[in-house]
């Protein structure tokens, strides 16, 4: 979760900037910073992996990771893991 904050606010230093956003770019912002954490790890054991000298990174993250859209629900629980304090739903940050 540190790396995650350190993307984050390696971007915008300012953190009240951060939690006055809207909560659909603030969402966007969790899922891209979750997405870096990942590429960041899997970048660590393509460096420890001996394919590093058959394959370049890209063709191993290809390989690596499926892609698989999130469901309602998945966005949902993230909201409400990572929302902070407040109870955020994702339905009202469709309505704004």
């Amino acid at each position: 979760m540190s790396g995650l904050l350190d993307f984050i606010l390696s971007r915008y230093m300012n953190v009240e900037y951060i939690l006055n956003l809207d909560c659909e770019i603030g969402i966007d912002l969790i899922l891209k910073g979750l997405e870096r954490q990942e590429e960041e790890r899997l970048y660590h054991k393509w460096l420890s992996d001996i394919a590093r000298y058959e394959i370049s990174f890209d063709e191993y993250k290809k390989k690596s990771i499926p892609y698989r859209k999130s469901t309602e629900q998945e966005k949902r629980e993230i909201l409400e893991r990572f929302g902070g304090g407040q109870k955020w739903s994702y339905s009202s940050c469709l309505e704004q």
